[in-house]
């Protein structure tokens, strides 16, 4: 990664939190703000090594979240540590609503909409993509003593930012459950263990074969220290399509958040 990038990143960092500092006491009754960075150490996308040779990335995170209303929007980033992957800089934009149904209930509904602008800067226009997805969570359906198990799915539609010739339309599903329990001690605030697969119609530009492409497993803990919230985090990948992947995969990530306001 060139030194430039980080210097660029730090920069912004430290203005955002100025910024943030000098418009708290206004904007602080309406919005939330969050700022995180996570390193990780693949690059991985819904089954994709998207960095090969097991090249990591940084990728900064910029959350508002409109009070009562459930209106959120946001940008985040990924770049390559290795600069032989500029290439593949990313900004992505989104802008999504949530709300929650029944939720005095066992049956309560948490549900998502969100649209996704997907931007590769150092790339020529045709290469951006676009997304709509939709999602839906069950959040107190299952319980055993203090872990707390949600079914969780998301229908996502990708198609083409500008017109070209490219195949870049195409459907995913993701089906999963998150299991999550709070803890005590060192700071810690909750962990949680998710297992989540997807399906696709053909990859949506990649050219694979339809089908399940993957099972993920994830664990993870986190940490409220000075502040901020650390999350360390362990991957395990079994690919079952080999068009999407070839290698089952292993990776840590690790980020760092804090809400600004």
């Amino acid at each position: 990664m060139k030194q430039s990038k980080i210097k660029f990143y730090l920069i912004s960092v430290f203005f955002i939190l100025f910024l943030a500092g000098t418009i708290n006491a206004g904007v602080s009754d309406i919005a939330t703000m969050e700022l995180k960075t996570s390193f990780v150490q693949n690059y991985m996308w819904r089954g994709f090594d998207l960095l090969p040779d097991n090249d990591g990335a940084f990728q900064p995170d910029l959350y508002v979240e409109l009070k009562n209303s459930g209106v959120y929007f946001g940008t985040w980033g990924s770049f390559g540590f290795d600069s032989m992957w500029d290439i593949w800089d990313e900004w992505d934009y989104y802008l999504g609503a949530f709300r929650s149904f029944n939720k005095e209930s066992d049956w309560a509904v948490d549900m998502d909409f969100c649209y996704t602008y997907f931007d590769f800067p150092n790339q020529n226009r045709y290469t951006d993509t676009q997304e709509v997805a939709f999602g839906f969570k069950l959040p107190s359906l299952l319980a055993i003593n203090e872990i707390k198990i949600k079914p969780f799915t998301t229908v996502y539609y990708s198609f083409p930012a500008h017109e070209n010739e490219a195949d870049q339309e195409g459907y995913w599903l993701k089906v999963g459950m998150d299991a999550s329990m709070a803890v005590s001690g060192f700071n810690s605030e909750n962990m949680n263990f998710l297992v989540e697969s997807f399906l696709n119609d053909g990859g949506a530009g990649f050219q694979v074969d339809p089908g399940w492409s993957h099972i993920r497993a994830m664990y993870a803990i986190a940490f409220n220290i000075g502040g901020f919230k650390i999350k360390p985090s362990v991957n395990y990948q079994w690919s079952l399509e080999d068009t999407v992947n070839t290698e089952d995969e292993f990776w840590a990530e690790v980020s760092f958040s804090k809400t600004l306001f």
